[in-house]
């Protein structure tokens, strides 16, 4: 499973300098959660609006932290499991 720890320092992750507000956003999330741009859109693809709210959320708990850590984690797994 790639984790979110070992997904440090990562050279794959495409963080654009110019752009719209969708970019921004778009950075912020792969920055948060150390994730590239394939792996992003692929989270886009399989999760419901609930599931991609969480992903943003500013104000969540420690254990809300845990749960979108594992969500992204297996859905990572999913998606490299796809790939290969």
């Amino acid at each position: 499973m790639m984790s979110r720890l070992s997904r440090k320092n990562r050279d794959d992750i495409n963080i654009k300098s110019s752009g719209g507000l969708l970019d921004l956003i778009d950075n912020g999330l792969k920055e948060i959660w150390r994730i590239n741009d394939a792996e992003l859109d692929y989270l886009c693809e399989v999760s419901s609006d609930e599931e991609l709210k969480l992903l943003i959320d500013d104000g969540m708990s420690i254990s809300g932290v845990k749960k979108v850590l594992t969500y992204i984690d297996e859905k990572l797994d999913e998606f490299y499991k796809k790939e290969s």
